[in-house]
C-alpha cells in the first residue's frame, strides 16, 4: 500500500521536474513567513516570521535553499515563532564571516509558555574547507524557570557539513552532528525530564540529494542516548521561484520509530531582494 508521502511525491513529481519560472541572482535581504503542521492533526502547527540582512550580497551559485551556505556572508537576523497558541518565542542573532573563511555566530532565544520561561544562548565558531565544507564547534546554554523549579543545560557540539557538487546545480548536501549535554535541576525534576540522565550524547546525520536548484530528496537519522531512542525520517522539498524576488519553499517528511505520526508539511513564503 502506498504511503501518504508516496502519494504526495507522485502528485508533485511533474511539477518538480519543471524549470523554475525565473532564475534568481544575488540578494542582500531575506524575509520569510513559514507555516508547519502534520497530516495527523492539522489543528496543531506553528508559524514563524523571520528576517536576515547580509552585509554583502549573497550570490545564488547552486540550489536556492543553500545560497547562504554556499556563499557565506556576515549577517544579522531576527525571528518570531509561535506554536498552537501555546508557545511564543523570539530570537536575535548574527554571523561574522572573515575573508580567510573563518566564521563566528551568536544567537539568543527567549521562549515562554503559560507556566515556563526559557532563555537560550548559543555561540558557534567554524571554518570553511574547500569553499563548500564547514567544520564548526558550538556551545549552548539553556535556562528554564517553571512553577517551583529551574532547569539548566550546557551543550557542546561539533558539526561537519559539506555540499558535494555533481553536475551543474545538482549534488549532495550532507552533515554529521554530535552534541554532549549536561543537565541540572533545582527543587525537583518536571515530569517530562523523568528518567533522563544528567549527561547525555546526541547524534544526528542527514543527506539531501539535489536534482537541480529546486528539488531535493533526503533522509536523516537521530539518536539520543539519554532516552536510548533512534528516529528516522525521509523527506523531500521543492523551491518554486515565481519571480526574481518571491518564492515558495515547500517540504514533506515522514518519521519512523518516532512518537510523531502522519506527514510533516512545511510551507514558507520567501522574499529576497
Amino acid at each position: 500500500m502506498q504511503t501518504p508521502l508516496g502519494r504526495a511525491l507522485v502528485a508533485l513529481a511533474p511539477l518538480m521536474l519543471t524549470t523554475p519560472v525565473m532564475a534568481q541572482g544575488s540578494f542582500q535581504h531575506q524575509a520569510d513567513l513559514s507555516l508547519g503542521t502534520r497530516t495527523s492533526d492539522f489543528g496543531d502547527g506553528f508559524w514563524q516570521a523571520s528576517y536576515q540582512y547580509y552585509f554583502i550580497p549573497v550570490d545564488v551559485t547552486g540550489p536556492y535553499a543553500l545560497a547562504d551556505f554556499l556563499t557565506p556572508r556576515s549577517s544579522l537576523r531576527a525571528a518570531y515563532f509561535t506554536f498552537d497558541s501555546e508557545v511564543d518565542s523570539y530570537s536575535l542573532g548574527g554571523t561574522y564571516h572573515t575573508p580567510s573563511n573563518w566564521q563566528g555566530s551568536f544567537d539568543y532565544t527567549h521562549s515562554n509558555t503559560r507556566t515556563t520561561d526559557y532563555d537560550r544562548y548559543r555561540v558557534t565558531l567554524g571554518y570553511y574547507w574547500l569553499d563548500t565544507g564547514l567544520l564548526s564547534l558550538s556551545y549552548e546554554n539553556t535556562e528554564q524557570d517553571g512553577s517551583g523549579y529551574s532547569y539548566d543545560m550546557d551543550e557542546f557540539g561539533v558539526n561537519w557539513r559539506h555540499f558535494w557538487r555533481y553536475q551543474g546545480d545538482s549534488g549532495l548536501d550532507w552533515s554529521l552532528d554530535y552534541r554532549h549535554q549536561s543537565h541540572s535541576s533545582h527543587i525537583y525534576l518536571p515530569d517530562w525530564l523523568d528518567g533522563w540522565k544528567e549527561s547525555v550524547n546526541v547524534y544526528h546525520g542527514r543527506a539531501d540529494w539535489y536534482f537541480n536548484r529546486s528539488w531535493y530528496l533526503g533522509a536523516a537519522v537521530h539518536y539520543h542516548d539519554g532516552i536510548e531512542d533512534f528516529d528516522y525520517r525521509v523527506r523531500t522539498g521543492y523551491w518554486w521561484q515565481f519571480s526574481r524576488h518571491v518564492a515558495l519553499n515547500s517540504s514533506l517528511g515522514t518519521d519512523f520509530d518516532s512518537d510523531e505520526s502522519g506527514v510533516a508539511i512545511g510551507l514558507a513564503l520567501v522574499g529576497r531582494f
